[in-house]
């Protein structure tokens, strides 16, 4: 599974199996924090182990609410998010920056960009040994034809933009689900450079409005 979290990072040589320079486009995930104050009682709970329901325990979450704000918690997540991600990315052999570009109250922006791919070990891991080594096969006999500037940079960048789309879709499927299986509750919206800037003022007007109401 690609998004299982987790791995080690490994130095890789840029080679016949490895594309050269990012020639997808960025996307961006916007993420919305949707319950802030269950969060801080669970973590209030788990830090005093004051019972979420009695009084001390409301009494200590209220006040601790007044110190985690949406922006702190969304932030917090945001950084573990990234880290999580891009071990499990990099295991699978995708080398990507995530960079957290904007964040306010319960909103944080992350920008994703492909920075390069070992096609091998993608391929091993996601198609296994056998497919793999057929792979690279293939890919070595148009070496020797001659064509590596032609149809081998062509095959690079048509694995790189389904990689590129199969990680969008992933993440806005995923990341919801493991955030909720540690009771943190998102709205993960996955937009493409086109599509974010028109998204993006959307989303803070919403926001803005909820926050007047």
């Amino acid at each position: 599974n690609l998004f299982i979290f987790g791995g080690t990072r490994k130095t890789r040589k840029k080679g016949m199996n490895t594309s050269a320079a990012p020639t997808t486009k960025p996307f961006y995930l916007n993420i919305v924090l949707l319950n802030k104050d269950d969060v801080v009682t669970k973590v209030v709970a788990e830090k005093t182990g004051l019972s979420r329901t009695g009084f001390f325990g409301k009494a200590a979450s209220a006040a601790a609410n007044k110190i985690l704000t949406d922006d702190k918690i969304a932030t917090n997540i945001a950084g573990t998010l990234i880290d999580n991600i891009s071990k499990a990315i990099h295991k699978m052999g995708i080398n990507a920056t995530m960079e957290r570009k904007f964040h306010s109250g319960p909103l944080v922006v992350i920008r994703v960009q492909i920075i390069d791919i070992d096609q091998n070990v993608l391929l091993r891991a996601a198609k296994g040994s056998e497919f793999s080594d057929t792979f690279n096969v293939l890919l070595q006999s148009v070496e020797n034809l001659g064509m590596g500037d032609t149809v081998l940079k062509s095959i690079h960048e048509k694995i790189e933009n389904k990689v590129n789309e199969g990680m969008q879709a992933k993440f806005a499927e995923v990341i919801p689900e493991k955030l909720a299986e540690n009771g943190v509750m998102v709205d993960v919206n996955v937009c493409s450079c086109e599509a974010q800037a028109d998204f993006f003022f959307d989303i803070l007007t919403q926001l803005h409005d909820k926050s007047t109401v």
